[in-house]
């Protein structure tokens, strides 16, 4: 008997654990619905150290951003700087061919080579100040959503790019014009 007494101590013992255990694991996981939810302060700590892992790659894409910026500048700096090397060199050329032949140059040509959309922006934007820039593709946005019209807009530019950029406008007015036809 004395067996059974010491049988039965342990089982019970064993049982009032098992019950701790699930007490325990009742004030990890609520059920709500049928649904397991975890508990609120649980979440919280998630969506604490989300908001940390966000805000980390966030950090990390903004220094890549300004590394990309800082390139971008770059590049156009020598874009530019090889394009005005590419041009003189080019003009050179065309004047002395043009001395040798004897042929005289069309006065729309003015020493220029015809360029395209994109060409021109790149120029556009390595020579105008930021604020003409921006200027002149508002004034460009204007134009393509149809509200002025072709004059106003020509005249527009030619504001912006001033006396100090008139080949930019020329470039432009002959883009515009060929685009009209």
């Amino acid at each position: 008997m004395g067996d059974l007494k010491a049988d039965k101590k342990r089982n019970d013992g064993s049982s009032s654990q098992q019950s701790n255990g699930l007490d325990e694991q009742e004030e990890y996981i609520f059920v709500e619905n049928g649904r397991a939810t975890v508990p609120k302060d649980n979440q919280q700590a998630k969506l604490v150290k989300e908001r940390d892992t966000l805000a980390l790659t966030a950090k990390k894409l903004s220094r890549n951003l300004a590394k990309l910026e800082a390139f971008k500048k770059q590049l156009m700096k020598s874009l530019s700087e090889d394009n005005l090397l590419q041009l003189s060199e080019t003009g050179e050329d065309r004047d002395v061919d043009a001395e040798n032949s004897g042929t005289a140059r069309s006065p729309s040509w003015k020493g220029r080579p015809r360029i395209d959309g994109k060409e021109f922006f790149r120029q556009a934007r390595t020579r105008l100040s930021y604020e003409q820039f921006g200027a002149f593709l508002a004034n460009i946005k204007e134009f393509n959503a149809q509200k002025q019209s072709r004059e106003d807009t020509l005249s527009k530019a030619e504001e912006i790019f001033g006396t100090e950029h008139k080949d930019l406008y020329i470039s432009f007015q002959n883009m515009l014009n060929r685009n009209q036809s």
